[in-house]
Parts: C-alpha cells; sequence; structure tokens
C-alpha cells in the first residue's frame, strides 16, 4: 500500500528550499521533528550540504543519525510540474 499526499504552496521553489534547507529549524515547524542536532558544524550553522549529518528526535521514535548523500536544490525533482497559474505552484517531493 502506498500513500501519497500533495500539497499546494504559495510560495516560489527557490523560497520553499530555503525552508526545507535550513534543517536546524525543522522543530519550529513541523510536529513530527521535535529536535535536530547538527553533528557536522564545527561550531558554525551546519547547512544542508552534501556530508552534512545530524541527530535527530522525533516523536515515539528513537534518535537517528541522518547523513546528507546528494543535495540538488536547483534541480527540478522527478515528477515536478510546471505551474498551472502564475500563482500555482506545484513541487515534488525533494530527496533531503
Amino acid at each position: 500500500m502506498q500513500t501519497v499526499e500533495r500539497v499546494i504552496i504559495n510560495a516560489s521553489p527557490a523560497a520553499i528550499w530555503q525552508v526545507l534547507a535550513d534543517v536546524e529549524r525543522w522543530p519550529t515547524w513541523t510536529p513530527t521533528v521535535l529536535e535536530v542536532e547538527p553533528l557536522t558544524s564545527n561550531g558554525h550553522k551546519a547547512g544542508l550540504k552534501v556530508g552534512a549529518r545530524y541527530r535527530v528526535v522525533q516523536p515515539k521514535l528513537r534518535p537517528a543519525v541522518y547523513e546528507v548523500t546528494e543535495c540538488a536544490p536547483t534541480r527540478p525533482s522527478p515528477g515536478s510540474r510546471k505551474p498551472r497559474r502564475h500563482h500555482d505552484r506545484r513541487a515534488s517531493p525533494h530527496r533531503l
């Protein structure tokens, strides 16, 4: 069984990517992430880039370490579509 959920966001892909790429702020806007700790920051904001590692705490799950293995924010995702109207932007899931 597969579940698909789509959301239309009235924002440019660049603005959406800026929010998604700010991994350390995920807990402020999504209830599925309680805490994010950058493991590769060296005292600076880690940023979403290949090799970055994060310890992520989610409800009812054990903490896990995630590593960015691919990051191409300017490349369209497979299945992405052009907007139907100038204010209707559609985005397909991005691999982070």
